[in-house]
């Protein structure tokens, strides 16, 4: 039986690169049972409103074969500890039963390649020898961060596809625990429904 998972983003990047992106972790996982729907796009300001993103819950799994839900978007200066809880408890008292997780990147999903920026050496312009900061989650401005280090600047809706594709992500986790919680979200969303 094959598992359909439909994506919940909020941005135009996004629509194509977390996709591709939870397809990659699957197949480097050897997860051949499980495919990866077109994402469905909502704006941040309405996905942190409960009885939208509930909406954009129940727009998923009308999908036909939809068999989870993962919702993936900025933090940017939220607590994602404490928002993407009280989005899922919202999700539960609205009687939402598929399996569904909700992982918020800190700041911003650009912070996710900073934390593993040296397996991007070389790509799209990315100096061979740019190393990351210290504490990549910790920057209110990772794309600009991203855009003053690449050669022609970075374009989210052009460079996050590639980038993301590029990325050691089994490295760069240790560097973004929001990173590490998508992984892990991943991982039990896999065993839940097999």
């Amino acid at each position: 039986m094959t598992h359909l998972i439909v994506p919940i983003v909020e941005g135009h990047s996004e629509v194509l690169s977390i996709p591709a992106f939870l397809r990659r972790v699957l197949k480097d996982s050897h997860i051949f049972d499980f495919e990866v729907d077109r994402a469905i796009r909502e704006h941040r300001n309405r996905l942190v409103k409960p009885d939208v993103l509930i909406n954009r819950i129940r727009m998923a799994e009308h999908r036909p074969g939809c068999s989870a839900v993962l919702v993936v978007f900025d933090a940017d200066d939220d607590a994602a500890c404490e928002l993407g809880p009280r989005l899922l408890s919202s999700l539960e008292r609205a009687g939402i039963t598929t399996p569904r997780c909700v992982v918020l990147a800190v700041r911003e999903i650009e912070a996710w390649l900073l934390a593993g920026v040296e397996s991007l050496r070389g790509c799209r312009g990315i100096p061979e020898d740019l190393s990351p900061p210290e504490n990549p989650e910790s920057i209110r401005g990772a794309k600009e961060w991203l855009d003053r280090s690449m050669k022609a600047g970075y374009k989210p809706t052009i460079d996050q596809l590639p980038l993301l594709e590029q990325l050691d992500y089994s490295k760069a986790r240790s560097r973004a625990p929001s990173l590490d919680k998508l992984l892990r979200d991943i991982a039990r969303m896999v065993e839940v429904l097999r």
